[in-house]
């Protein structure tokens, strides 16, 4: 099915960026010998209180990376899932939330809900994120900020339209060596029920995965930026070792079933032992773990080291603690991915300091 997979063209718009010569050294920081502070989602996630830092700038924005930067982080994380029309646009929910802001006083029933691959993107920026260069401002959004909660209005005290992963990369100066993490999402909810559909769903998944990550690098080599790949999805972190040139890295992320309290259909997202099998199997360059299963099973902070080629990162709403944080310091943690960079960069420097 064409209009599920995604449009044609994007090998060409690859085969066209690959043969202009143009390459990222997407591992150089990693291999700076220090360890890195990640900015999430830019600047930082958006969580349920207002009074979080996190709140600040709306997640995934261009104000949200260009807030990052002037923070000093070494890197930014933001998530990239592809329109109907194939553009890969800067988002991370499975679903959007969303209402005319004429209606921002309306209940939360007011609010409609669809994935990003429900839209073109012609109707993504009419309906939803918004248009930059046109001064038309994203929707009202709402988000159910835990499991199974109804969605509610968010609002961040500096808003911004929805980017592109153009856009998001066009807006931030390659010459301040910002290193971009480019995480493949998906909607899980969909991307569960299509592999479910036996060897031809599989198939079709693996095929969609793979369109996704051309887009998507197609989009990141014309853009001067160093980046990397990471993706939860396993047949994502295969395509885009595939696509992306040796130099740049791919890395898989997992929650080790730390986060849902079912555990995951796909066992390759079970567990670290899982992870890691996985990413020496198929030629990756390392994983981006949930520290809290890394703190429970310390033991596998041996496996992520420079010297043996590994990358081992790390995520998760723990990571906004100064303990926690140095917790990793020295145990072959290469990076940092926070939504407290402020307090993430003190413990590093204070650390590197000693």
């Amino acid at each position: 099915n064409r209009a599920m997979l995604g449009a044609p063209g994007h090998a060409a718009m690859l085969d066209s960026a690959v043969a202009s010569g143009e390459r990222h050294k997407a591992s150089a920081k990693l291999a700076a010998g220090r360890v890195l502070v990640v900015g999430h989602r830019g600047a930082g996630g958006n969580g349920p209180s207002r009074g979080h830092a996190g709140r600040m700038h709306r997640e995934n924005t261009v104000a949200s990376f260009a807030a990052a930067a002037a923070a000093g982080a070494d890197a930014v994380e933001l998530d990239v899932q592809l329109t109907a029309d194939g553009v890969p646009v800067v988002w991370h929910d499975d679903f959007v939330y969303y209402r005319e802001r004429a209606k921002a006083g309306a209940g939360d029933r007011d609010f409609s809900r669809a994935a990003v691959s429900d839209f073109t993107l012609a109707q993504w920026r009419e309906r939803v994120g918004g248009d930059a260069a046109a001064g038309r401002p994203s929707a009202q959004l709402g988000r159910p900020f835990s499991h199974g909660a109804a969605a509610e209005p968010w609002d961040a005290l500096v808003e911004g339209h929805l980017p592109t992963l153009e856009e998001a990369l066009a807006a931030v100066d390659p010459t301040t060596g910002l290193l971009w993490d480019l995480e493949l999402k998906f909607c899980e909810a969909r991307s569960d029920a299509r592999r479910g559909e036996g060897l031809e769903g599989e198939v079709a998944w693996a095929a969609y995965t793979r369109l996704a990550a051309e887009a998507t690098h197609a989009v990141a080599a014309r853009s001067g930026h160093a980046v990397m790949y990471s993706s939860f999805d396993p047949d994502a972190c295969m395509a885009a070792r595939a696509v992306a040139p040796a130099e740049v890295a791919v890395l898989m992320l997992t929650d080790a079933s730390h986060c849902p309290a079912g555990g995951h259909a796909d066992a390759r997202r079970c567990s670290l032992a899982a992870a890691t099998a996985f990413v020496d199997a198929h030629g990756l360059d390392g994983m981006v773990a949930e520290v809290l299963a890394l703190q429970k099973d310390p033991s596998f902070c041996k496996w992520g080291s420079e010297a043996r080629g590994r990358w081992l990162l790390t995520y998760g709403n723990a990571n906004n603690s100064e303990d926690v944080i140095a917790w990793q310091l020295g145990k072959g943690v290469m990076g940092i991915c926070t939504d407290d960079l402020v307090s993430a960069r003190n413990v590093v420097a204070a650390a590197a300091a000693c």
